[in-house]
């Protein structure tokens, strides 16, 4: 049986608030959407079982594993190995993750899944660089004992966080300083019109 002639449906093990709000977001798009290991979002968690192979998509979290096999489940007191969700799906299943280390890929490749990492998607790294930005900016209004404005920030390396740190530093008023290893990370920050570190 191919999998687009299986029921449509979607299941979401472990994972944090993103994959907690996933959930919430598919089963609004009108998907069937089945939780594991991941409280909340109204939805009540479900055993692994032979549903799974039922499942359009098996969403794993970012990271897929915290240690070894141990998938990454924070929300969850429940402890969910790899291949508990592996025994039960079937060969050309899609398989989803956030930095799918190489034992992960191997594993799932090896059941026959079409396994695939969101985590190497520009648009999803840019998006997760984000919130380490903003926490950033929290940090150092809650820590420091002055303003950001007229403040002078440094900012090492100039990479996806790096960007979106600066700019939300030098938004704030901050005298920002760039120091990264590349040319091309200078030519930005200069371009951007950031001080550059020696």
């Amino acid at each position: 049986m191919d999998w687009m002639d299986r029921e449509r449906n979607i299941w979401v093990v472990g994972g944090d608030l993103r994959q907690r709000a996933l959930a919430r977001l598919l089963r609004e798009d009108g998907h069937t959407v089945h939780i594991a290991a991941l409280e909340g979002e109204g939805l009540a968690p479900e055993p692994l079982g032979p549903g799974l192979a039922l499942a359009h998509c098996v969403i794993l979290p970012l990271p897929v594993t915290q240690r070894e096999e141990i998938l990454h489940t924070p929300l969850s007191e429940e402890e969910v190995t790899l291949s508990q969700v592996l025994d039960y799906m079937e060969a050309g299943q899609i398989l989803c993750g956030g930095l799918v280390s190489p034992a992960v890929r191997a594993a799932g490749e090896q059941r026959g899944l079409r396994v695939f990492d969101y985590y190497a998607r520009e648009e999803c790294m840019v998006a997760n660089a984000v919130p380490t930005a903003e926490g950033a900016v929290q940090v150092a209004m809650e820590e420091l004992p002055f303003t950001l404005h007229s403040a002078r920030v440094l900012i090492l390396g100039f990479g996806r966080v790096g960007k979106l740190t600066a700019h939300r530093m030098g938004a704030l008023g901050a005298k920002v300083t760039v120091s990264a290893q590349g040319y091309e990370d200078l030519a930005w920050a200069a371009a951007y019109g950031h001080d550059l570190g020696h």
